[in-house]
């Protein structure tokens, strides 16, 4: 074999040994980054979906709750109702005077007692003590008391009930109630005075008496 063969096969092998170190360096530095650079992208869009399917669970569960709104916008109004921000003294008058006239019976002598806090475990609320004598037959003044405790929409508690007949025979009676109504601290609780301790009262008489 001559020189200048030995010497192309030389340049041959070269050309090769390069070409392979060159395509090396050219894996390493911009395909194996690429590949990286790939595989971070795949990794975040899965996050990304993952984040997108918990984000598509909360707005279905959002949707839920506000198709739900008028319910709860109703009963937050009946809640309302049953505690007062205010003693709502004229309301509830009315009320009961609407469940003595819903099954004829004839309400009187309603007394109204003095605001009194009361300590819970969920805060302070204040309670307002009534008492009243309702008359009629016996069957109605039993309807009067589911009137008072189910229909009407105060929340009242009955403390005590006294029924004394007219005779022994007779089928009407008079019914006498101790209850207690309850009041929201957000507007019951007094201001401060400087020359006595809170204690707030209502705003009507303490005595008032509905008739029929």
């Amino acid at each position: 074999m001559s020189r200048f063969g030995r010497v192309d096969r030389l340049w041959m092998v070269g050309g090769v040994l390069g070409a392979a170190v060159l395509l090396a360096i050219t894996w390493f530095l911009l395909v194996t980054p690429q590949h990286e650079e790939r595989d971070n992208l795949k990794e975040s869009v899965q996050v990304t979906q993952r984040q997108l399917g918990q984000l598509q669970q909360r707005l279905g569960k959002l949707q839920e709750e506000y198709a739900k709104l008028p319910q709860y916008k109703a009963e937050l109004a009946k809640a309302q109702q049953a505690l007062p921000s205010t003693p709502a003294l004229s309301d509830l008058l009315r009320e009961l005077q609407r469940a003595g006239d819903a099954t004829t019976v004839t309400v009187s002598g309603l007394n109204v007692g003095n605001l009194t806090p009361l300590t819970t475990n969920g805060g302070q609320v204040y309670t307002l003590a009534l008492s009243l004598t309702a008359s009629g037959p016996i069957d109605k003044l039993n309807a009067f008391l589911d009137q008072l405790q189910q229909v009407q929409p105060r929340a009242l508690l009955i403390s005590t009930a006294s029924l004394s007949r007219t005779t022994a025979t007779s089928t009407t009676a008079s019914l006498s109630l101790t209850l207690t109504a309850f009041v929201s601290p957000a507007s019951a609780t007094p201001s401060p005075s400087p020359s006595s301790s809170p204690s707030p009262s209502p705003s009507s008489s303490p005595s008032t008496s509905p008739s029929r």
